[in-house]
């Protein structure tokens, strides 16, 4: 045996003796958090996917499609650095992409090809090599995949195998297939048939033996409730699945993260009646369902008896209370490593807790001028604007009703605007952010426009960025300010 070869097999013992996860932290170099998502997602695929991750991530940092270092890009080496050096604030970053993008809108895609793709609708058959295999490459073809398999012809079940637990009197019944995976199923309702999770079992809405819904179930908790093709549930069938969520069968739903818009919810039902039943007999069915679409006395209810079905919570500690929820978001804003990032999990968790949240949020930031103290710890910290910037776009686009205040925050508030004019280098960040046109109009250029004709700004700008620089920023923001 010669050398390589020997340090080859050594390296895949200790591939083999390791937990995947383990193998994910100390020989690719991804946060343990992030580690122990993937194996206990992906199982056999996991090393795969970490891989193909830090590859995919290098390769977006080094086109400057994310950015990590606001001082500018990255080199290749400088990437590698950060993996193999465990650096926090880098593990912060990639968790928060992890966890808000390419965990279910990437990975969740190609998981569910590479688990179906060998049965089913469509079948391929050919030996996928992992070593070359990109995260790109395998989303196009998981892509590829789902659009035939949207597509084929759906096939018929002859002999139909499971126990039939609900029966209708217009024919259709629930059937338990008493398995995770169930090929004759697959074929029929053009969907790859298979479980995503250990433990589940699949159950099928049919009649005469033709499927129309099919729900993955897992110990009690639904995991997919989906039509033909990965399609939301037609209304029809509502009544049949009212009847199965309402069942004991049912205890309550987290949803698999392939398409899962795509799911029955229980805010689909077309009838306030319904989920007010839903609530009254089973308030525990309401978790992770769509709770920006009730209405208040719905909201009210589930606050009195099941407050801990609320997102909100994962960030929250304590009563769902006003007064606290109010002292926490102010702990929140005010941490020091607060920023864009952990502004999109903010919003994005009190959107899917509902308006009433969302309105104690919005007053909560009005009320304890937030946005001021974030702004100026921001230009304190040496940040460029652009933390700023997402943070006030974000805002604006979930809660329109802070536009105004956001804008006359900016633009009028003469401690700020001091407090931005100390130096041409935080002169220019609040350039940056008044400029956004999408936020402060034209009304934003024109502020900017006045402050730098301000002769005390003016002499500083010039001093320390030059004058063909200075002409050059008036130029082309007079050219804004007159362009349509």
């Amino acid at each position: 045996m010669n050398n390589n070869n020997k340090k080859y097999i050594q390296f895949l013992s200790g591939i083999i003796l390791e937990s995947k996860s383990s193998t994910i932290i100390n020989k690719i170099g991804i946060p343990k958090y992030i580690a122990e998502d993937m194996e206990s997602r992906y199982g056999k695929y996991s090393i795969w996917v970490a891989d193909s991750y830090r590859k995919y991530i290098t390769k977006l940092l080094l086109d400057k499609v994310i950015e990590f270092d606001n001082e500018g890009p990255l080199g290749k080496q400088e990437i590698d650095n950060l993996f193999t050096s465990k650096d926090e604030d880098f593990g912060i970053f990639l968790s928060t992409l992890w966890q808000s993008k390419y965990r279910d809108e990437l990975y969740g895609v190609i998981f569910d090809w590479l688990r179906g793709r060998n049965s089913g609708a469509v079948v391929e058959t050919d030996k996928l090599d992992f070593k070359d295999l990109t995260a790109i490459e395998a989303y196009r073809r998981a892509a590829n995949w789902h659009r035939k398999l949207e597509t084929a012809e759906a096939g018929e079940i002859k002999d139909e195998h499971g126990d039939i637990i609900m029966t209708f009197p217009d024919g259709h019944y629930w059937i338990d297939l008493e398995s995770s995976r169930c090929e004759d199923e697959a074929k029929a309702m053009n969907h790859c048939g298979i479980s995503g999770s250990k433990g589940s079992k699949l159950y099928s809405l049919r009649k005469d033996k033709k499927p129309s819904v099919t729900v993955e179930l897992n110990n009690g908790t639904i995991k997919q409730i989906r039509g033909r093709a990965n399609s939301k549930p037609k209304k029809e069938y509502h009544k049949y699945i009212l009847d199965f969520i309402l069942s004991d069968l049912v205890k309550n739903f987290d949803y698999d993260r392939y398409k899962m818009e795509n799911n029955f919810y229980v805010t689909d039902l077309e009838s306030e009646k319904d989920i007010d039943n839903i609530i009254s007999k089973k308030p525990a069915l309401m978790k992770n369902q769509e709770l920006n679409k009730i209405n208040k006395n719905q909201t009210e209810e589930l606050l009195k008896n099941t407050p801990e079905i609320f997102p909100i919570n994962d960030i929250i500690s304590g009563d769902l209370s006003e007064e606290n929820i109010g002292n926490q978001i102010g702990i929140i804003f005010n941490a020091s490593d607060f920023n864009h990032f952990s502004l999109r999990k903010l919003l994005e968790t009190f959107n899917k807790s509902g308006e009433h949240f969302s309105e104690i949020l919005t007053k909560t930031i009005k009320n304890n001028d937030l946005i001021f103290t974030f702004l100026k710890s921001n230009l304190n910290s040496g940040e460029d604007s652009n933390n700023s910037k997402m943070m006030i776009k974000m805002l604006v686009e979930t809660h329109p009703e802070l536009k105004d205040y956001i804008k006359d925050l900016l633009l009028n508030n003469k401690v700020l605007i001091n407090i931005y004019s100390k130096d041409s280098k935080s002169v220019l960040k609040y350039l940056d952010i008044i400029c956004l046109k999408s936020i402060f109009d034209k009304e934003g250029l024109i502020k900017a426009l006045n402050i730098l004709e301000n002769p005390k700004i003016k002499e500083i700008t010039i001093k320390e960025t030059g004058l063909n620089y200075y002409k050059a920023l008036i130029s082309l923001i007079k050219d804004e300010i007159g362009s349509k």
